[in-house]
């Protein structure tokens, strides 16, 4: 009876192994680190070089009155602020912006969101300072980001990407 059980343990041991080594096969595998890195990248305002074309998409996004906790979430609606723009980088985006990324608050350090074949750079608020990122092209290898600031009692940051 003692070795049946440690038969089944080193079984079920053996099988969890094998799960977990599949998971991280299968990240991997869809793992997409240029997308990653250069919507990082333009999410700090920096310049990224990739090895490979990758496309952008602007999704025009608003932000809404929410609670006290979160006194701006991200909306599809007309909202408190002019429209925004939020980015797709990677050959995967969709047309348009998932809805699970709406009625929800984005900050500097929560603004990208990677999936399969496409990462996300996210508008935000923050005191009174709104940043959201431009697209002024459609893809390319060499994307530059300049970031441009504007002070109408409000703070308008606008992080342009061009290509």
């Amino acid at each position: 009876m003692l070795t049946l059980r440690a038969l089944l343990i080193l079984a079920a041991a053996t099988a969890a192994t094998a799960a977990a080594a599949l998971g991280v096969f299968i990240s991997i595998q869809h793992a997409d680190p240029y997308t990653k890195n250069a919507a990082e990248a333009i999410a700090a305002g920096k310049p990224v070089k990739a090895p490979n074309p990758v496309s952008i998409i602007a999704y025009r996004v608003n932000y809404t009155r929410g609670d006290a906790a979160h006194p701006y979430v991200l909306t599809d609606k007309p909202g408190v602020f002019p429209p925004l723009y939020a980015l797709g980088v990677g050959n995967g985006c969709p047309t348009q912006l998932p809805p699970a990324f709406y009625n929800k608050t984005y900050t500097a350090a929560n603004n990208t969101v990677h999936t399969t074949g496409c990462s996300y750079v996210l508008p935000y608020v923050e005191r009174s300072r709104v940043t959201h990122y431009v697209a002024l092209c459609r893809g390319g290898t060499d994307l530059r980001a300049e970031v441009v600031e504007e002070d109408y009692g409000l703070v308008i940051r606008a992080v342009l990407v061009d290509c």
